[in-house]
């Protein structure tokens, strides 16, 4: 179940095996931790993209922690081996996704996202909760395991930029999920260098849902339609983005159309640029 809405979660916010996780991100002037205390889904548990699903001790802006980190996490918001994480954030999935990903790439299958987020939720006029919620108890800590086929390293990338300009029509297509002003190297406010990685085609992560106002995902044949453009059934996917997050809605929408669980850049543009003399291509071609 990809997706689940603000019905099929009221109807099962006492059920114990069911486990909301709001990853809201925070704007200026607030923090996350703020947003989730101002309301969320009752009896949901805040998980911060920075602390809880990144290491910041490793290069780029939100670097994948450890399998040692992330089942501390995991146990920390009560998730066990039997639990339905419901995941909430904005309404995109861009970052709620991030969660999603982490948990199929260490083989946890019961995931969904909350269609619409927290946006929608309100606006449907579901319960709010306000302040530190209930606790809940901790999880015994599960024994995780990486598919590392799931996630694409530095050295990877390089190999891929540098046989890009051969005939070879099955290597991997690579995804950029950022605005496509970003992609071109334009109006770049978040990361010091601005442009692409060379080779990389533009596929924002904001095409996946219906519209800025009703952020809720297309429907499954129209995301395989999207990916269709691209000949996603004749060369493998690798998705990336700025830090390596909203990247991860990006297969998400890929996996709700149907195809093969894909591949994400986990370090992408931040850590691609961290390197001095990493190449950049800019304007709307690959390069």
């Amino acid at each position: 179940m990809w997706l689940v809405d603000g019905n099929w979660l009221t109807s099962r916010l006492a059920d114990p095996l069911v486990r909301v996780v709001d990853v809201r991100f925070a704007p200026a002037g607030l923090t996350a931790r703020e947003r989730f205390l101002a309301g969320h889904v009752p009896g949901a548990q805040h998980c911060d993209l920075e602390r809880d699903l990144s290491d910041l001790s490793k290069k780029g802006r939100h670097p994948w922690p450890s399998t040692e980190h992330f089942a501390r996490t995991l146990s920390k918001l009560g998730i066990g081996q039997s639990t339905h994480v419901v995941v909430c954030d904005d309404g995109t999935g861009a970052i709620a996704a991030r969660l999603w990903f982490m948990l199929r790439a260490h083989g946890f299958p019961r995931v969904s996202l909350l269609d619409g987020g927290f946006a929608r939720w309100k606006a449907d006029g579901h319960p709010v909760e306000t302040g530190e919620g209930q606790p809940v108890a901790p999880a015994e800590p599960m024994k995780l395991t990486l598919d590392s086929s799931r996630v694409v390293t530095r050295d990877e990338i390089e190999a891929l930029v540098q046989q890009r300009n051969t005939a070879n029509s099955s290597a991997p297509l690579l995804l950029d999920a950022r605005a496509p002003d970003r992609y071109r190297g334009e109006n770049e406010t978040i990361d010091p260098k601005a442009g692409h990685i060379p080779g990389a085609q533009s596929f924002p992560f904001m095409g996946n849902v219906k519209s800025a106002e009703d952020p809720r995902f297309r429907t499954p044949d129209e995301l395989r339609a999207r990916f269709l453009t691209l000949g996603a059934t004749q060369r493998p996917l690798i998705f990336y983005c700025g830090s390596g997050v909203t990247a991860c809605q990006n297969a998400f929408a890929h996996a709700m159309a149907g195809f093969a669980d894909g591949r994400v850049y986990i370090g992408s543009w931040s850590e691609w640029i961290s390197e001095p003399q990493a190449p950049i291509a800019t304007g709307s071609e690959p390069g």
